[in-house]
C-alpha cells in the first residue's frame, strides 16, 4: 500500500526535476500551483483541527469524567498528526528553495545560449 512518505517523496522528486529541466515553467506555473495546493491543504487541516477542538470543548461541558475518558480516545485517533504539519512546513520551505534554484538555473541557461 502507498504511504504518505512515498507519495510526498515522489512529488518532491518531480518538482526537483522540473526545476532543473524547465526552470521558467517552474517559476511561472508550478511554484504558484504548489503554493495554492499548500494553502488549500493548510485551510482544510485548520478547519479539521478547529472542528475537533469544538467537539472536544462541547464534550467536556456535557459529559461526566468516566464517559469523557472513553470518548476522548477515538477523538485522539482523529487528530491531525504533527508529521502532517511538518510536511506542510517542509513543502513551503522546499518550494522557496526550488524557486531560487530555478531563478539561477534559468539565468545560466540564458547565458549559455548567448
Amino acid at each position: 500500500m502507498l504511504s504518505e512518505e512515498f507519495i510526498l517523496s515522489g512529488i518532491i522528486t518531480m518538482l526537483v526535476i522540473a526545476t532543473w529541466t524547465a526552470p521558467k515553467l517552474y517559476r511561472e506555473k508550478l511554484s504558484n500551483l504548489v503554493f495554492l495546493a499548500l494553502a488549500l491543504v493548510l485551510i482544510a487541516l485548520g478547519f479539521w483541527w478547529a472542528a475537533l477542538e469544538a467537539v472536544d470543548y462541547i464534550l467536556e461541558k456535557s459529559l461526566d469524567k468516566a464517559t469523557l475518558r472513553r470518548v476522548q480516545k477515538p477523538l485522539e485517533l482523529l487528530a491531525i498528526p504533527v508529521m502532517w504539519w511538518s510536511y506542510l512546513g517542509l513543502f513551503f520551505l522546499g518550494n522557496l528553495i526550488l524557486w531560487e534554484i530555478a531563478k539561477y538555473r534559468h539565468e545560466d541557461i540564458l547565458e549559455s545560449k548567448s
